[in-house]
C-alpha cells in the first residue's frame, strides 16, 4: 500500500489541529491530558532551550533580526519574542487556520500565515535571519515531507542565518506510536547536506519531563504527588548536571539543533 502524498499529510495535520484547538491553551498544543500546569513546565524547558541557543548564535534583546516561527501553535514563542525582543520582526506560520485567526487577534502587530512547512513561501519573498520549529517535524510522519520542509525553510534563510530544529536523532528511525516518527541520524545528516545546512550544536532540552518522570510506576507516582513542580526541579537539576539519559524515552531525548546556512 502506497503512503499518502504530501497534500494528504498536510490535510490530515490541518484537520487534526483544527479539531484539537478549542481554547488555545498549552495543554492543546503540548502534552494532551497532562494538564495546564504540567505543560507550563514543559514549555518553560523549551523557553530555556531557545534562550541558550540564541545566546550561542549571538542574538539578544537588542538584536534586529527577522524571525520565522515555523509551526507557531497557540503562540507561546510569539509572546516571548514580542515581550523580550523589541527590535526583532516576528512572523508566525501554522497549518491550522483556526489558530492563525486566533493569533492575529491576540497579537495584532505581528504577522501570521496559514501554510504547510513543506510548501509555504513568504508572499513578498522575504528572507529570515532566524527560523525555528519546535517539536513539529516529528509529527509529519513522512521522511519525504520532513526533507521537503527542511529544504523549504532553509531556502528562506539568509546566508549566515540559523535554523533551530528539534529532533531526537536515534541511530535508526523510531515510531513510538501512530502520531510520531523520529527520523534516524543518517536521514538528518543527508537532509542537512541537501539543504546546505551545517550543524553548529545539538543541545539537550530535557532529562525525563516529557515522559512523565521515571519509568518505575511507584517512583513516578511518589514524585508526582506534590504536583509537577518537584519533577520539574529534578529534571532541571539532572539536565544541568548533564546526567546520562539512561531511562528517558525519545521525547525526553529530543535535542534543539542549531544549524547555520552556508
Amino acid at each position: 500500500m502506497s503512503l499518502p502524498g504530501p497534500d494528504q499529510f498536510a490535510e490530515r495535520a490541518r484537520s487534526f489541529w483544527n479539531e484539537r484547538y478549542q481554547s488555545f491553551t498549552l495543554s492543546e498544543s503540548g502534552w494532551m491530558g497532562a494538564g495546564e500546569n504540567y505543560n507550563e513546565y514543559l514549555y518553560e524547558c523549551k523557553r530555556q532551550a531557545l534562550t541558550r541557543a540564541l545566546g550561542r548564535i549571538g542574538v539578544n534583546a537588542h538584536s534586529s533580526v527577522n524571525v520565522l516561527d515555523a509551526g507557531c501553535g497557540q503562540g507561546f514563542f510569539a509572546s516571548i519574542w514580542l515581550a523580550g525582543f523589541h527590535q526583532a520582526t516576528y512572523t508566525g506560520l501554522d497549518i491550522c487556520e483556526k489558530v492563525v485567526a486566533h493569533l492575529q487577534t491576540e497579537f495584532p502587530r505581528s504577522t501570521f500565515f496559514t501554510g504547510d512547512l513543506a510548501a509555504w513561501r513568504h508572499p513578498q519573498g522575504k528572507e529570515f535571519d532566524l527560523i525555528h520549529s519546535f517539536e513539529v517535524l516529528h509529527l509529519l510522519l513522512s521522511d519525504a515531507v520532513v526533507e521537503s520542509a527542511v529544504c523549504n525553510l532553509s531556502s528562506q534563510l539568509k546566508f549566515g542565518g540559523h535554523l533551530l530544529l528539534t529532533a531526537a536523532m536515534p541511530e535508526g528511525a523510531v515510531a513510538p506510536n501512530e502520531y510520531i516518527r523520529h527520523q534516524g541520524r543518517a536521514f538528518w545528516e543527508a537532509t542537512f547536506r541537501k539543504a546546505r545546512l551545517k550543524m553548529v550544536a545539538a543541545n539537550r532540552m530535557y532529562y525525563w519531563l516529557p515522559d512523565g518522570g521515571p519509568k518505575n510506576r511507584m517512583a513516578r507516582r511518589i514524585l508526582r504527588l506534590p504536583g509537577p513542580g518537584l519533577l520539574y526541579v529534578l529534571d532541571r537539576c539532572a539536565h544541568w548536571l548533564g546526567l546520562p539519559q539512561v531511562f528517558g524515552g525519545w521525547d525526553s531525548r529530543t535535542k534543539l539543533l542549531i544549524l547555520a546556512k552556508h
